[in-house]
């Protein structure tokens, strides 16, 4: 059979095998998919960019939404495309969907969320294979863009409570208006004198006439999503206060001008909740005799460090602190301390008390129950009973709950197996994403409390989640596994630092060395040393194939573990394709010796494709001569003698396999008694041709089996 003819029956067989054969180690990939993609290009008149500004709508107003989105694959469509609005400063989450489909700028209105607030627009849309992409709209580096606003703010006065009783109050409460509030003001009216009297702060003295006086004067576009904090402190003016009913009244004023007088207690909605939390009018009963609570503040028990927020695992680490002003009250006045939060789960008395000149601090360590509430600002109420039949002294904060993460919703490493001696991917990504606590409520970890964990290596510690999503991916950088570390299936942890607890679990596979690929050509690879398994990148490599010199054809790979195996695989266009192996570490501490015989041709002779076989604890491959190449063929010095019974082809610099053919196209041919100028990669393969000839009936390869050194390389 003459060389031509062979040539076209090979790529023949190439056809069919690529067909018919299968790879007993390896899956076939899929189509190419890069995934979905969308991005939102304007919503009504803004243009999306990194520098857009926050956008004012009216409750339940139709949006223009602009947007793009693409499957990634003309095989595929997109079968869900849905806008979530959720709000900044609150747990309003509103989805609306939208047209599924693989479009360019398409506009399409959607209806704005009809609870005021401050929103984060997102537009996430799903593919065929389930794959995910998603877009989120901010605003000048805030979480918000969307500023959703009923006609009227919302004011409450949230101390002193309607009808209470006591010392000079410290008037406080919140304002809030999904564009933003611009003012609050507090009207004072004494109800109790002969002729109705309006407190003017300015004058520091009383008038018929109704006076208003401003508390707070922000610029709107500082409070978009954020409930605004006014106060005053009656005891300050104490001198022009008698004992009496006083109606205080609060009054806000939002940015395009719209505001809220309630004398009848009976308000708009809040951002957080459905119902009013407390009226924005209140009569209050100033009792000379009484005292108020002047402040509730938290601390970390072991550090005395104050705290800003609690943590549901915290459980007996809280300090409360409750300062009571006397306010000219006798400290015998005052009683028992208590503090509760249903939300928080706390119901405790505070035992601990030191009596001050006009002050009386009340502190204890508390135990926190149970949370009751998603994460997010929690109300805590202090009561400080007093004697006399005068009322209880009462004052509510807010403290920031952060729930406990307990699981991730999302976890996924980048590939399917890493080395830990050598692995050519510098690092490999991990994806964390839908951090929740146990109720299955997305969590925020504010102060980094996640880490990631490998075979005992934590690779990644600090790691904070807001609102559940981790922001960036992280990456493993196989260097710093420990080489002593035990190949096989090994598990991702996501662990919690609070706790020491794994939250979430994802197993890797663990493996020597990795052999990265090039994309979209067939390249030789091989098995240098005695493996206990190989393995290839299932999702990128199409074909892995070997060559049957008996049968003239290509068959698969029947054993890759075996030292001196020679195969081709085919990466298609994945440029992440990889080869994964675990060496025998096992064996004499001296070299050993392996013959293979490879029989001649019985024609024009015999194609062999052979796996390199130098020892990876070798630092020099390149071949310089038939005995310096590492223990490969050593022994063959017959065969070499008559330079026409065996050709050689090694790679050329920089080159792979173009087609599977003999000779091997863009491989270098090389002299069988001087084999420089070519260099084998330590995974690589050689292609040799063995002729029929009477002195030369076969060949012996000789070469090292020694055990795999791991700290060798």
């Amino acid at each position: 059979m003459n060389r031509q003819l062979r040539s076209v029956l090979l790529v023949a067989m190439l056809v069919v095998s690529v067909v018919g054969v299968g790879v007993t180690f390896t899956g076939v990939a899929a189509a190419a998919n890069d995934g979905p993609t969308v991005e939102v290009n304007q919503v009504d008149d803004v243009v999306i960019d990194d520098s857009q500004s926050a956008h004012v709508v009216r409750s339940g107003d139709a949006i223009a939404l602009n947007y793009t989105a693409d499957s990634g694959s003309s095989n595929e469509s997109i079968t869900d495309a849905t806008l979530t609005f959720e709000a900044v400063n609150g747990n309003t989450v509103v989805e609306r969907s939208v047209t599924a489909d693989k479009v360019t700028e398409r506009v399409e209105d959607v209806q704005a969320p009809k609870t005021e607030g401050f929103y984060e627009m997102t537009l996430a849309v799903t593919d065929e294979n389930g794959e995910t992409a998603k877009h989120e709209v901010t605003a000048d580096g805030r979480d918000g863009f969307l500023a959703v606003q009923t006609e009227d703010p919302t004011v409450n006065v949230e101390s002193p409570s309607d009808g209470s009783a006591g010392g000079y109050p410290y008037i406080k409460g919140t304002a809030y208006d999904g564009a933003g509030i611009d003012n609050v003001t507090l009207t004072i009216k004494n109800v109790s004198s002969e002729t109705e009297r309006y407190w003017n702060d300015s004058a520091e003295a009383w008038q018929e006439a109704k006076t208003t006086f401003e508390r707070e004067n922000r610029t709107p576009s500082e409070t978009f999503g954020e409930m605004v904090s006014w106060s005053y402190d009656l005891y300050q003016h104490k001198e022009h206060f008698d004992a009496g009913v006083y109606e205080i009244t609060a009054n806000a004023y939002d940015g395009q001008g719209n505001t809220l007088s309630d004398p009848t207690n009976e308000g708009p909605p809040s951002a957080a909740d459905d119902e009013d939390t407390a009226p924005s009018s209140v009569d209050y009963e100033l009792v000379i005799s009484s005292a108020v609570v002047d402040s509730i503040t938290f601390e970390n028990t072991s550090t005395g460090n104050d705290l800003s927020s609690v943590h549901e695992a915290n459980d007996d680490n809280v300090t409360i602190n409750v300062s009571v002003s006397l306010r000219g009250t006798d400290a015998a006045t005052l009683g028992e301390a208590s503090v509760e939060s249903s939300g928080l789960g706390i119901d405790a008395s505070l035992e601990n008390r030191t009596n001050g000149d006009e002050t009386v601090y009340y502190e204890d360590t508390v135990d926190l129950g149970e949370p009751t509430v998603p994460e997010g600002d929690v109300p805590v109420t202090a009561t400080v009973a007093m004697s006399s039949d005068i009322p209880a002294v009462t004052d509510t904060v807010s403290i920031e709950l952060e729930r406990a993460p307990a699981d991730v919703q999302t976890l996924q490493v980048g590939d399917e197996f890493i080395g830990v001696v050598s692995d050519e991917s510098e690092s490999i990504p991990v994806t964390v994403d839908g951090v929740v606590d146990a109720d299955g409520n997305s969590v925020s970890t504010e102060t980094g409390s996640l880490s990631l964990e490998i075979a005992d290596y934590t690779f990644e510690s600090g790691v904070t989640a807001t609102r559940g999503d981790v922001e960036t991916d992280l990456a493993i950088e196989p260097a710093d596994l420990d080489p002593a570390t035990a190949t096989g299936q090994r598990s991702v942890d996501v662990v919690y630092s609070e706790t020491g607890a794994t939250i979430a679990s994802f197993d890797v596979r663990l493996v020597h060395e990795v052999y990265g690929l090039e994309a979209d050509t067939y390249q030789p690879a091989g098995t240098p040393m005695p493996a206990t398994d190989v393995l290839i990148d299932s999702d990128g490599i199409e074909e892995a194939l070997a060559w049957d010199p008996s049968e003239e054809e290509w068959v698969g790979v029947q054993d890759p573990t075996a030292v001196g195996t020679g195969f081709v695989v085919t990466p298609g266009d994945d440029q992440n394709a990889r080869i994964g192996y675990e060496f025998e570490t096992d064996g004499a501490a001296i070299e050993t010796r392996h013959e293979e015989t490879l029989a001649a041709g019985t024609d024009d002779g015999a194609f062999h494709l052979l796996g390199s076989t130098m020892p990876l604890t070798e630092d020099d491959t390149t071949i310089d001569s038939k005995d310096e190449w590492e223990g490969d063929l050593v022994d063959s010095d017959t065969a070499f003698a008559d330079g026409t019974a065996i050709d050689i082809w090694a790679p050329s610099s920089g080159e792979t396999i173009a087609t599977q053919q003999d000779p091997p196209v863009d491989w270098t041919q090389q002299d069988a008694d001087a084999l420089s100028g070519a260099s084998l990669d330590e995974y690589g393969a050689y292609w040799i041709k063995l002729d029929a000839d009477e002195d030369v009936d076969d060949l012996t390869r000789v070469f090292h089996t020694e055990a795999y050194n791991a700290s060798a390389r």
